[in-house]
């Protein structure tokens, strides 16, 4: 097996073990992607995008303290091996850090839960809405020998999918039987396949093309 010199080593415990200060170059740089993974997480939770929380899983720095791990065992580097597992990756002390730095800390913290709480809340009204007015839909469409393909919400706004023959059923029906359910602040757009697409807003039994 060839050896390792000293130089190579060298280069591989800079790019791969983080300091402690976080000052450091690669304090900052791994603090600063975990901070901007962290929002793109919650931008993806609060839009209801998978693709968004995938990319923000990629984002994230986490595979430098994975290998920085693997080189402390390759290496007998106990003494960080066992810092890393005590203190986390950054290994830097609660009582050594300043006020400052601490409100720095805490505002990340706020920047990022509000819009992730907030964003948690309203995708959960959005799918309650989407259940409330599924079996709704269904009903008006069986009635007129229709079929839902699906019934969604975002926003605050039903968008029901349907197909059947000619003729379009009357889609202020559907505005009506939202309206009784309790359903009547919502807004409503419905897709016809084949025939395009209808909005009813909320308060009105008319319904347009966009």
């Amino acid at each position: 097996m060839p050896a390792v010199d000293t130089p190579a080593v060298q280069r591989m415990t800079a790019a791969l073990f983080i300091e402690k200060s976080w000052r450091s170059p690669s304090s900052t740089r791994f603090w600063g992607l975990l901070l901007l993974a962290a929002v793109i997480a919650s931008a993806g939770v609060v839009g209801d995008s998978t693709a968004t929380v995938i990319g923000a899983m990629i984002v994230a720095p986490l595979m430098t303290p994975i290998l920085g791990s693997a080189l402390a065992v390759v290496l007998a580097d106990r003494a960080h091996l066992v810092r890393i597992a005590a203190r986390g990756t950054a290994d830097v002390r609660v009582g050594e850090l300043r006020g400052k730095t601490l409100a720095v800390v805490a505002a990340m913290l706020l920047l990022v839960a509000v819009p992730l709480t907030t964003g948690t809340a309203a995708v959960a009204r959005d799918r309650q809405l989407a259940d409330d007015a599924k079996p709704v839909a269904e009903q008006w469409a069986a009635e007129r020998h229709w079929a839902v393909n699906a019934v969604d919400a975002l926003g605050g706004r039903i968008t029901v999918t349907t197909v059947g023959l000619p003729p379009v059923p009357p889609l202020a029906d559907l505005r009506t039987a939202l309206d009784k359910a309790g359903m009547d602040d919502a807004d409503v757009e419905v897709h016809l396949i084949g025939g395009g697409t209808r909005r009813c807003p909320a308060g009105s039994t008319t319904c347009f093309e966009p």
